[in-house]
């Protein structure tokens, strides 16, 4: 394989241990990117900024949930009628039998 970018041949030595250390420069400035994001997020937190995703309630989801139990309704039609998605259907009913 030859890299017309950078121009070097994989299939020598010399471009294969060129292709590990861009593949390792990478991967160091991925992890730093990640950790300097993580640095940001417990700031925001720190600072009360960061709260992260409003959880979805049903209010009278146990309506539904009798509905399905007794095979009226599908967890399908569920997440349709409500407009939420399928897991978050398993989500609310894991939490309702809990």
């Amino acid at each position: 394989m030859v890299s017309v970018k950078e121009s070097f041949d994989t299939t020598t030595d010399q471009g294969r241990i060129m292709k590990e250390m861009l593949s390792s420069l990478a991967s160091l400035e991925r992890a730093i990117y990640k950790e300097k994001q993580q640095e940001g997020i417990e700031k925001a937190k720190a600072a009360g900024k960061y709260k992260g995703r409003v959880r979805i309630t049903v209010p009278n989801f146990h309506g539904y949930y009798d509905m399905y139990i007794n095979k009226k309704i599908t967890k399908t039609a569920i997440a349709k009628e409500l407009n939420i998605s399928r897991p978050t259907v398993d989500r609310l009913m894991k939490e309702y039998k809990e």
